[in-house]
Formats: C-alpha cells, structure tokens, sequence
C-alpha cells in the first residue's frame, strides 16, 4: 500500500488547521503555533476509497490529572510508534494496549477500533497510573555477612596558597553513613527474583500477581545505587612541611540479608535478596614524605563513622 511519511507534529498541525476552517464563518487569517516538539516521524498510509485509517494517540496521568512523560505503551501483535498507533483497513481490530511506568502500577484497556472507509480517524485513550506507595512494601532484615575487604578512598586536599606548612589543619570529608543501598549485583538478583514469582491457579491471580511485581519493582527502584554520605570535619597536625596531603577512608561493610513482601488479595508475594551497609570508617590524613604527628580527628555523622587517628596512629 502506498503510504505518506509524516511526523506527529505535522499530523497535528494539519489537524488544527482543519478544525479551524470548518468552524470559521469569516475570512481571516489565522497563525497556528504547534510547539517545536520532538516526535518521531510516522509512516501513514494513504486513505484510498477500499479503508479508512484510525490513528490511536496514547496518553496517561496520574490521579491528580498530570500529564505523565516517559511512559511505556505496549500493544500485542501491533507496532506501537512512540505513543501512536495506526489502524488500517475496513474490519474491526480489537486492541488491548498496556500503560506502563516505573513507581506507577500499570493499566490495560482493551477497545474495539473500526475503520471508516475513505476516512482518517483521531482516537486519544488516556490511562489513568496510580503511584506505587513504596511504604506497602516492608522489609525484613536477617543476617549481616561482613565483607572480608575494605573499602578504602584516598581524597587529595586543595593546598592552600602558602602550602601545606607544619601546624594544624581541618578538612571536612564526605563520609558514607550506615543507610542502605543496592549494588549492581544485588539489584539485578532483585529484579530477577520478581520476574520468577508465579501466580497461584485462580480466577484473577494474574492481575493480583502483576501488580505485585509492580511494586516489588518500585521498592527495589527506592533504593540508592550508592552509598548515602554526610560531611564530617578531621582535624590533624603537620609536624613538617609537606608537598601534598591526603584524607584517607577505610571502610568496612556488610551484606545484609532482607525479604521483599506485599500482600495483594490477602495473599503475600515475596523475594528474597541482599543489601549493603557501611559499618565502620575510620578516616586519617597522609602526607606525602612526611610524618603526621597525632592528630584528634572526630566526625559528626553517624556513630559508627568514627573519625581515626592521622599518619601511622589510626584508630
């Protein structure tokens, strides 16, 4: 079938314009501004007098009405452009399109979408997300696995415009605190924990199953990739001049055990995973050539972040 290649944009410039000359009763000249939106481009297919064609918009809001972005349309055995679909041809196609978003529980319409012969046909379905309350989701703690190396994270310090001469010195550091976060490994294992659950053989269990992957996701999705840091100030003294200096981290962590559980329908889904906590840091100060004499480092953060020693006294 030949077919006219046109972008979103353009499909609704044209559409305005239309709208615009079948209502106007006087001759005038009208201005459409359509903004400089970056959708892309469409392949139509030429109305011929044999089919119609009906162009499905999708959208989706939340509850409050807000106009969601970045959300994901799925359709199955039809091609989805963007937020677009394109029905051609004269029979009735049934359509089941899914609405999806991360943090939102997704939503399925099904619909019937009939051709018009000769026709071209705008049809706007919007979806309507509501938001995953992560708080639905606990979390249950079970044995923390120390991890056998540490982590160690050498900070160079700005030299001030005299150098660094002897006397005593502060610098404020970041220092990770004791708050949970995800590795890279331990997400995944996660996700893919959610991806295996099963739903039981009843009436309904498939939607109640969806919707707790959902917001198994969503939790998963509130933690940090990283570790959580607080400002903690070390102080230490400088027996000697020194070229350059250096604010040591050496951390100790741990890999904690947890279970994922939500209850939907009075039956419970759960996963089993892991996550990190910093335990310990010890901060010191290092110079380069030169001994550090001992120094009272202190943190102001967490109490397991406490700050150590400098030079060869860490504590």
């Amino acid at each position: 079938m030949k077919s006219v290649k046109m972008s979103a944009k353009m499909f609704l410039a044209i559409a305005a314009v239309a709208s615009i000359s079948l209502t106007s009763c006087e001759k005038e000249d009208f201005n459409v501004d359509v903004p400089n939106i970056p959708f892309p481009e469409i392949n139509f297919p030429e109305v011929n007098e044999q089919s119609g064609s009906v162009y499905v918009m999708l959208t989706a809001s939340d509850t409050d009405g807000k106009l969601l972005n970045n959300v994901e349309f799925t359709a199955p055995g039809q091609e989805v452009s963007g937020d677009m679909i394109v029905i051609t041809g004269k029979d009735k196609v049934t359509l089941t399109v899914t609405a999806s978003k991360d943090g939102y529980l997704s939503e399925t319409k099904t619909f019937d979408v009939t051709p018009m012969l000769n026709q071209l046909i705008s049809l706007p379905v919007n979806f309507v997300l509501s938001t995953v309350e992560v708080e639905d989701v606990p979390v249950v703690e079970g044995v923390a696995q120390p991890n056998d190396e540490p982590a160690t994270e050498e900070i160079e310090l700005p030299a001030p415009s005299a150098g660094f001469v002897a006397g005593n010195y502060s610098a404020k550091v970041q220092v990770p605190t004791q708050a949970p976060f995800l590795n890279a490994e331990q997400k995944a294992a996660l996700l893919s924990a959610i991806d295996k659950l099963q739903a039981p053989a009843t009436r309904g269990a498939a939607e109640d199953l969806q919707v707790a992957k959902e917001m198994l996701r969503a939790k998963v999705a509130s933690y940090s990739t990283k570790p959580e840091t607080k400002e903690q100030t070390h102080e230490f003294t400088l027996t000697e001049d020194a070229k350059s200096v250096s604010i040591v981290l050496t951390s100790e962590t741990a890999s904690v055990a947890i279970t994922m559980s939500t209850v939907v329908n009075e039956k419970t889904y759960s996963v089993e995973g892991s996550y990190t906590i910093y335990t310990k840091t010890v901060i010191s100060a290092k110079a380069d050539g030169v001994e550090i004499g001992h120094g009272h480092g202190h943190g102001h953060g967490d109490d397991a972040n406490a700050g150590g020693g400098t030079g060869n006294d860490q504590a």
